[in-house]
């Protein structure tokens, strides 16, 4: 039997917990699955799916199940991790705030110029149980027009110094992160992964704990 990874798991509850007209557990579910790293299309997804196989579509439950997308949208602090190339720092910041601090913040990363996800930064994550899947590497221009953000990170020098203008005023913090990328060619490269991961913890999430 395939063992489901948490995302599906969580698709999976959604489903059921509509099928079963339970509105309570889809209260629950959703901001759980955006805790497994699920993106609002994926959670919309399922939640339709999941309307269309049911022989009665339980209108009121799939209503329920919308609005508490909205209400997530509504009181997570979205924040912006932003970085030089978004393939390692900033990639993992996301992940791990999502990851360890989904009920209280939804996190996006991007570049000051997009580049790819360093497969390093990837096999960091997973090994510490996190969904990387939905991972990419993203340019901000795709967040410059944006009015929802409530806090920008930078994590390195260069991004600090050009960090955009966004639609709507921004507060911006800058946690300087250790950039293991340079390593990536050595033997010993994930003790240096290991070693920005730590401090992406002991920097970023603690200091988002304490906001």
């Amino acid at each position: 039997m395939t063992k489901l990874t948490d995302k599906e798991k969580e698709l999976v509850r959604i489903g059921t917990a509509i099928g079963s007209n339970c509105i309570a557990c889809i209260e629950y579910h959703i901001p759980q699955a955006r805790k497994a790293g699920l993106n609002d299309d994926q959670i919309r997804l399922a939640i339709n799916i999941a309307k269309g196989v049911k022989k009665v579509p339980g209108e009121l439950v799939l209503e329920a199940a919308l609005n508490v997308l909205k209400k997530c949208d509504n009181e997570l602090k979205k924040v912006l991790v932003l970085c030089t190339g978004n393939s390692c720092r900033s990639i993992m910041a996301e992940a791990l705030i999502n990851h360890l601090l989904g009920e209280r913040y939804l996190a996006y990363s991007a570049g000051v110029t997009e580049s790819v996800v360093n497969p390093f930064a990837i096999k960091i994550l997973e090994e510490i149980g996190i969904e990387t899947s939905g991972l990419r590497s993203k340019n901000v221009s795709e967040f410059l027009l944006r009015d929802d953000l409530d806090l920008v990170i930078t994590v390195c020098d260069h991004a600090k110094e050009s960090c955009p203008v966004f639609l709507k005023p921004v507060p911006k913090v800058h946690i300087g992160i250790t950039d293991p990328a340079p390593y990536s060619d050595r033997v010993d490269a994930m003790a240096f992964f290991r070693k920005t991961k730590d401090e992406i913890l002991a920097k970023v999430i603690d200091y988002l704990k304490d906001l």
